[in-house]
């Protein structure tokens, strides 16, 4: 007997009309913007406060030398070596053209250079504590040693550690933040020019209650202080941490 001709129906995968919009749904944040390098944000931000803060003291040192040169007393602080460098050193004024040109700009420009010349993987934040240690060191000898061919020294020594801080901010920023917030990280770095360049026209202030030689010192405690805490604070990120974005075919 022949078995009756059925036509067998499959059932309709009761999915297969489901919206596809699910594909085009926006992800979640990656991991990596949580904890870029294994750091928190954070972490990362409070980072850059520091860094902030020091690139503000660096351009503070750098700035502050035309107003200290041009302060004036009154009354009777007027011609007081305690307020008026030139006072204390009157052949500066012959020098400095030199001094605020020539002599800051040529180590300034080429010092950051000689950071090519150490090996690969070198510790970062390590030198950039020490360069902000040495450069407190020389505001405050200048403050301290009464000669002006020190003071043409310890100006000199300075830009060189401006000079290489430099490129270390910006290294260092760079691998504490993804590519996403680097740019509003670097925001923060440039402004510090502006406001360091601020905090040195205040230098004017300082020297009519404390003397030249005082505010030197003040300039080159803070980056003392900032510079030490830079090396226990920051930890020197990990390069190479970028995630790798993976295609489909």
């Amino acid at each position: 007997m022949d078995k009756p001709n059925v036509e067998i129906i499959e059932e309709e995968d009761i999915n297969s009309d489901e919206d596809d919009s699910s594909k085009f749904e926006k992800p979640e944040p990656p991991e990596e913007d949580k904890f870029y390098n294994n750091r928190s944000n954070l972490y990362a931000f409070s980072v850059l406060g520091i860094l902030t803060l020091l690139r503000i003291s660096f351009l503070w040192q750098r700035k502050s030398f035309n107003y200290i040169y041009g302060y004036k007393g009154d009354g009777i602080n007027a011609g007081n070596p305690f307020y008026e460098i030139l006072s204390e050193y009157p052949s500066m004024d012959q020098y400095y053209g030199l001094l605020a040109g020539l002599a800051y700009n040529v180590p300034d420009s080429l010092a950051g250079i000689c950071l090519t010349l150490l090996p690969e993987g070198f510790n970062r934040k390590f030198l950039l504590g020490l360069v902000a240690i040495c450069s407190g060191l020389t505001f405050i000898t200048t403050g301290t040693v009464n000669s002006l061919m020190v003071l043409c020294f310890m100006r000199m020594a300075q830009a060189a550690c401006n000079s290489v801080s430099n490129p270390l901010f910006f290294s260092i920023t760079a691998e504490y933040f993804p590519r996403n917030k680097r740019g509003t990280a670097n925001s923060f770095l440039q402004s510090a020019n502006n406001i360091g360049i601020a905090l040195s026209s205040l230098s004017i202030l300082v020297i009519s209650k404390f003397g030249w030689r005082m505010t030197y010192k003040i300039m080159g405690a803070m980056s003392l202080i900032l510079g030490a805490l830079s090396l226990v604070y920051i930890k020197e990120p990990r390069p190479n941490s970028e995630p790798q974005v993976k295609r489909k075919p």
